[in-house]
């Protein structure tokens, strides 16, 4: 029935509950699945992607210039 199953969570928390609850939250996801991670500006979700690349998730990629950069329709 279903062809494709699309997932999509979102997790927000701030730089400093990223660096104490991390281990937590992403026991709960698989290392070989892309993730997407963004912040206002990009600087933020770059550090975060830096983190999860030495975690092991190799999928986690940067959304460059955050949503500042995202156009509007």
């Amino acid at each position: 029935m279903w062809e494709c199953l699309l997932l999509s969570i979102g997790l927000n928390f701030s730089l400093r509950e990223f660096n104490q609850e991390w281990h937590k939250i992403l026991l709960m996801f698989f290392t070989h699945k892309n993730y997407y991670v963004y912040c206002r500006s990009g600087a933020r979700s770059a550090f975060a992607v830096n983190q999860l690349h030495t975690m092991g998730y190799d999928g986690a990629k940067n959304v460059v210039d955050g949503m500042i950069g995202w156009d509007v329709l």
